[in-house]
């Protein structure tokens, strides 16, 4: 039976008839997924002036099916809105039952799907931006009175950040819509496609949904913006279909983005898939560069189980016999290493085509793989997956425990082969006065001395947190000690571009202007605090502060930044750039500059704290600069102690990738300066 749905299911990806809404009925029992949903598609619209589209409502019918048939969705968790159904009070209060359906529990997934028309105006005074992004309702009227306006980004957040407070982050949005339009009903370049975005003449009032987005805002100041279509979002993980300027299409009635995502979808089991390695495996489409944005991004398609320092899959070209990797020094990639490489970036075993691929020379974002083959193997792909089955040169990290079953615990983790992954070390047990880590016992409980010389100089180096003698917490503590060192100090020594990037550190403060991501917004108030790399900053008072980045060069740079908190091992992550299968849009553009904590980064403003019985700590700030795309969100982790821490340029001039590392100095009371 379920084989013939599924066939069923794929004879309708290529054509199902438009259905009628259907409505959201809760009852008491869940049987099947627990994903919610919302699906809504817009083919025509109210005001026949604005074009019609032809794919929007079979693609919304298709992910629809794909959630009933595919992932064992109950209809009654999807609410459906289709054409005239699809008015602006209707989506807006699909949004609202999700928030309030008592059925949702914290952690469930969540799935938002919109197919139709987009648009873009310019924002009212007060908003933060000059643009503001919309969707636009079936009754979207531009022209009568009273008019219905498209639903803006401000809106859309806000409504976001409602949601996941009451039912937790495991929310996907999927935009296939864009926010530049044709003015025509079919594109110029190409009269096949239909452009899903119109032109927006009308403007926005300033008040427009005021009492949703101020709702919204209220008593989360500390938390991390939910911005509609920017990088470091934490509330939801964004698939949309474009980049910033670029348009969605549909040809032969089906959206040119749905189509290729659900054709990845229905032939691979979702839950094994992350949402990077689901764009990732999009075939390319013309002239658009679907992105993928949210701190989420790495953690299985709707599922709240982030995998904890997966190994990264990458594309590999083959043209001539030769094969390239798109990863090399700036990923993580070591000289001498192994790969396996897959016809599937699931790589599933049926998958596997070339087991040993070695190594042969490692530049900054690719590395030349030699793989040989016996001569019966013929290649009929141009592309293929891998995965690093061995390391290449490794560093040491040191760990020294004293004899007894502390000795014997580490002993065994240090016999292990290597983790595969980014965190390019060896374990291995040493000496005392050769140890990164030194472990010893007080009572029952083992205790860290962990020798970083970036803290030494401030702080004590044992850390201020004990584990009992269990053999794996400690094998997580030493691992994610190695992790920590290794990401810490790793650099390019061979590139300058770090003394080209300005970098500074400013208290704020909020002002009673709001933004269109529902924060009030913060500005600047004093000098930059960075005085040769330190910040010595006094934590009375709870300042909050900013990071802006200031990019000379012609070279567009893409950012990632991390804080280091040397008190608990725990990485987190600060702001990471988009990544897409194709073009990304530079968030530190040549000439220009980005500003994470306040301004449009999709950031809150940062603040420090001290334990009780501290007076002084210590962390790092560390700024991984690129002038490609790279996706580090697999540096940042929890800790393991299970507390709660807070001119024309010659090619190459600058290297292609450099870090900027800022020792952060938090005490009570006043600081040196």
């Amino acid at each position: 039976m379920r084989s013939w749905l599924k066939w069923c299911y794929r004879m309708l990806l290529g054509n199902h008839p438009s259905a009628k809404a259907s409505a959201h009925v809760e009852g008491p029992a869940i049987r099947g997924s627990r994903l919610f949903a919302v699906i809504i598609g817009i083919n025509h619209y109210q005001d026949l002036q604005v074009p019609s589209l032809r794919g929007a409502v079979t693609d919304a019918d298709a992910v629809r099916d794909f959630l009933e048939i595919s992932l064992d969705v109950p209809s009654s968790q999807i609410y459906n809105l289709r054409n005239r159904d699809a008015t602006r009070s209707s989506i807006i209060d699909a949004f609202t039952r999700l928030t309030t359906d008592n059925r949702i529990e914290p952690g469930d997934p969540i799935l938002i799907f919109y197919a139709g028309h987009g648009g873009s105006a310019t924002s009212p005074p007060g908003w933060d931006g000059t643009k503001s992004e919309l969707l636009i309702p079936y009754d979207y009227e531009a022209k009568a009175t009273p008019m219905t306006h498209g639903i803006p980004d401000r809106t859309i957040a806000s409504l976001l950040d409602s949601l996941a407070a009451a039912k937790g982050d495991n929310i996907t949005v999927i935009f296939d819509c864009c926010h530049s339009g044709s003015g025509t009903r079919s594109d110029k370049e190409d009269p096949t496609y239909r452009v899903r975005g119109i032109d927006v003449v009308s403007n926005v009032p300033p008040s427009l949904d005021k009492k949703i987005w101020a709702a919204a805002s209220q008593g989360r100041a500390g938390d991390l913006a939910s911005g509609f279509l920017r990088s470091g979002m934490r509330s939801h993980v964004l698939l949309a279909a474009c980049g910033s300027g670029e348009k969605a299409r549909e040809r032969n009635g089906r959206g040119v983005f749905t189509t290729a995502l659900l054709d990845v979808l229905v032939s691979r089991t979702s839950s094994q898939m992350t949402y990077t390695q689901l764009v990732d495996s999009l075939p390319s489409l013309p002239e658009q560069s679907p992105q993928c944005e949210g701190f989420h991004r790495n953690r299985p398609l709707f599922d709240d189980r982030a995998p904890l320092h997966a190994n990264p899959i990458y594309k590999v070209r083959v043209q001539d016999g030769k094969y390239t990797m798109d990863a090399g020094a700036a990923h993580g990639i070591a000289d001498e290493a192994v790969f396996a490489l897959y016809t599937d970036p699931l790589t599933s075993l049926d998958a596997l085509l070339i087991p040993v691929a070695n190594v042969v020379q490692v530049a900054d974002f690719e590395t030349t793989l030699e793989a040989p083959l016996p001569s019966s193997t013929v290649i009929k792909t141009d592309v293929l997956f891998a995965k690093q089955t061995l390391h290449g040169k490794l560093a040491t990290f040191g760990v020294y425990a004293p004899h007894g079953q502390l000795h014997d615990i580490v002993n065994e983790l240090a016999n292990r082969p290597p983790r595969i992954g980014r965190s390019l070390y060896r374990l291995a047990l040493v000496d005392e006065s050769a140890a990164d880590l030194r472990l010893g016992l007080e009572g029952d409980n083992v205790i860290f001395d962990f020798r970083n010389p970036l803290s030494a100089p401030y702080v004590p180096s044992q850390l201020p947190v004990r584990l009992p003698l269990v053999g794996d917490r400690i094998h997580r503590a030493i691992q994610a000690a190695a992790h920590y060192s290794w990401h810490l100090h790793r650099d390019n020594t061979n590139s300058h571009l770090s003394l080209q990037i300005g970098v500074e550190f400013t208290q704020v403060e909020a002002t009673d202007e709001w933004d269109r991501r529902l924060r009030r917004i913060a500005r600047p108030t004093g000098p930059n605090l960075i005085a040769d790399g330190l910040l010595d900053i006094s934590v009375d008072g709870d300042p909050m502060y900013g990071i802006k980045l200031t990019n000379p060069t012609s070279k567009d740079i893409y950012p990632s930044v991390f804080f280091f908190d040397a008190g608990d091992l725990s990485i987190k992550s600060w702001y990471q750039s988009p990544t897409s299968s194709g073009r990304v849009d530079p968030p530190l553009p040549a000439g220009g500059s980005l500003t994470i904590g306040y301004g449009s980064s999709g950031a809150s403003p940062f603040h420090f704290f001290l334990n009780d019985g501290q007076d002084i700590d210590v962390g790092f700030i560390k700024i991984f600069l690129s002038t490609r795309q790279v996706d580090l969100s697999d540096i940042g982790q929890h800790s393991p102690f299970d507390v709660c821490r807070c001119c024309q340029e010659s090619p190459g001039m600058y290297g292609g990738w450099s870090t900027i590392t800022i020792t952060v100095l938090q005490r009570r009371g006043p600081t040196r300066a």
